[in-house]
């Protein structure tokens, strides 16, 4: 699946549910930001996806490899330092991508037949998520209106944008494209996401409305727009070497750009961003030997 340049792919093993306590190392302060590495204990990959208003954090996590090598990967919640691993109705792996002001969590899952599925997590309950003819769906990102954006494959066996909102089911395609993802989505509905041209680039975009815009890292050439908060902050990943990494994170506040790397890492990717400015996402050691989830927080937030 082509997409595993950016995501994950999953296989068939089973998950449990389970807590653990959070893995706080490796702080670092450096342009006004202070960067915290969150590692599940014992886990080859931890990544981060999303924050929100009240700091509770969502992503994923492969403990035996790393996710895109096969290994089964297990949705989390970290809320108050303890990870809460989640496991949907008839799931064998699972992935958690968005979570709102009323922690509603949103993702996706492998059933047993290998079937790819949005979920949304509400209250204790779960519900699946999958637009009509769908054969592969990610739920990215929830507001606070229970506006819900992702991607789905279709009976054409292309990637589409959807929304959620209510009962309705809408697609959307990027002009000119061959792929198209929404990521985040902010409490006016404004959209973000990436998509591939006609000729295989990738770009980042925000849609507004009717109002589409390409968005481009300068001096990139891969851009993919992650997610945005309610003042408009972007965050997403970069690259310099087509669709091979090290990739970078990037901030984007009106119109200017600010690369973001954890100190000393090889590869940096920002995920989500929360109205308080605090970043999550994760990072890949000198070594390549793991990848660890990470915060990025200003350090205005600590009165420093």
């Amino acid at each position: 699946m082509r997409r595993r340049r950016i995501h994950t792919s999953f296989v068939r093993f089973p998950l449990g549910m389970m807590l653990a306590f959070v893995v706080f190392s490796a702080r670092a302060q450096t342009a006004g930001q202070r960067f915290t590495t969150i590692d599940v204990r014992g886990a080859i990959e931890t990544e981060g996806y999303d924050i929100n208003t009240h700091g509770v954090i969502v992503g994923y996590v492969c403990k035996i490899d790393f996710c895109a090598n096969g290994a089964v990967p297990k949705a989390w919640v970290l809320t108050n330092g303890t990870f809460k691993f989640l496991k949907p109705p008839g799931a064998i792996a699972s992935l958690a991508f968005g979570i709102n002001d009323k922690n509603q969590v949103v993702g996706a899952f492998a059933d047993a037949g290998g079937i790819i599925h949005g979920f949304m997590l509400s209250a204790a309950h779960y519900h699946t998520i999958d637009p009509p003819g769908s054969s592969f769906t990610y739920v990215q990102d929830i507001n606070n209106a229970g506006m819900m954006v992702g991607t789905y494959v279709a009976s054409d066996g292309r990637f589409h944008g959807f929304t959620h909102s209510g009962s309705t089911y809408t697609t959307f395609d990027a002009p000119g494209s061959q792929f198209t993802e929404f990521t985040g989505v902010n409490k006016a509905g404004v959209k973000v996401g990436f998509f591939d041209d006609l000729r295989g680039v990738q770009h980042g975009f925000s849609l507004n409305g009717k109002a589409f815009k390409s968005i481009d890292v300068p001096s990139s050439d891969l851009t993919a727009a992650q997610r945005i908060n309610d003042t408009r902050v972007i965050v997403g990943l970069f690259g310099t070497n087509g669709f091979s990494p090290p990739y970078q994170g990037w901030r984007r506040s009106g119109r200017t750009y600010t690369t973001i790397n954890f100190p000393g890492a090889a590869d940096t990717r920002c995920r989500g961003v929360n109205n308080a400015g605090v970043i999550v996402g994760s990072y890949s050691d000198g070594t390549g030997s793991r990848i660890h989830g990470m915060k990025v927080t200003p350090l205005l937030l600590h009165g420093d």
